[in-house]
């Protein structure tokens, strides 16, 4: 015997007009799923964003899910799955999904349950898609800027670093942790305090010195130090800081800026080369 379809309820339906509307005021895309019809309903921008034709579009959910990615169809059913079975009320997740030229494009996908039945099921679920793919081109291009500006820092041992003294957030590059000879991790706060004690005692009275007169004279905002330096790793060293500060209308430095530049070997060929000089006019 065939089942019979049930109509939406008019709060349903008032419900749904509202949310349709909302949702173009983030240009984004707005679809409700009519559970015990199985029927999904998109509006035209969920179809143009995958290049579709209103026509050419689908409302059915298994058709729907089959567009999405194989990494995220799984985590994606089980999601509304949930909802329907009153697990959760709402969700988001960010999914790929098939456009009409075999590519893949990312969305965030918001999710909620707009109405149940009297056992609780979910007999309405909302939801709204907005297009990612921007945002994620640009991760892309950081990470991968990011990538070489690490590669690039390792090549010449040179590392970089931040001070925040106004958020007090403070960041390392990779490579400013390989050359104080420190991992990285979540137990690590990346601080000058953590390099202080390896600094030889003679070079870090000169250091100090340097920091003190950049707080006394206003027109001073860059200095650099040499140093030796005998880390965590067992490592010795001779590094050079560079230190240019940034200051506020009234003077107050709110900002370090530093690289850090592992200078070992030059000094080693240097020396080398010099007594190579001596020899040869002796």
């Amino acid at each position: 015997m065939a089942k019979s379809k049930k109509s939406l309820s008019n709060k349903a339906l008032s419900k749904i007009k509202l949310l349709k509307e909302a949702q173009m005021l983030v240009n984004g895309g707005f679809w409700y799923w009519d559970v015990d019809n199985d029927k999904v309903v998109f509006n035209n921008q969920v179809f143009s964003q995958l290049g579709f034709d209103f026509k050419e579009s689908t409302s059915s959910f298994d058709r729907i899910i089959e567009l999405m990615h194989p990494d995220e169809k799984q985590i994606v059913q089980k999601a509304i799955t949930d909802l329907v079975q009153g697990v959760e009320d709402s969700i988001e997740f960010e999914f790929r999904a098939k456009t009409i030229q075999d590519g893949w494009k990312w969305f965030l996908g918001r999710a909620a349950v707009a109405s149940r039945d009297s056992q609780g099921k979910g007999t309405l679920i909302v939801g709204t898609t907005i297009d990612l793919s921007h945002q994620k081109a640009l991760l892309h291009k950081f990470e991968v800027s990011q990538f070489r500006l690490n590669k690039s820092q390792r090549i010449a041992h040179i590392g970089s670093w931040e001070s925040d003294l106004i958020s007090g957030i403070d960041y390392w590059s990779d490579e400013t942790y390989r050359i104080f000879g420190l991992k990285r991790g979540e137990k690590i706060k990346p601080s000058l305090d953590l390099v202080i004690p390896y600094i030889n005692a003679e070079d870090l009275i000169i250091l100090n010195r340097k920091f003190e007169e950049i707080y006394k004279t206003l027109e001073k905002n860059v200095f650099n130090s040499i140093f030796k330096y005998f880390g965590p790793d067992q490592v010795e060293k001779i590094l050079r800081l560079t230190i240019e500060v940034e200051r506020d209308n009234f003077n107050q430095i709110i900002k370090w800026h530093g690289v850090v530049n592992d200078i070992t070997n030059n000094i080693i060929n240097e020396k080398k080369l010099k007594e190579d000089r001596e020899n040869l006019m002796a």
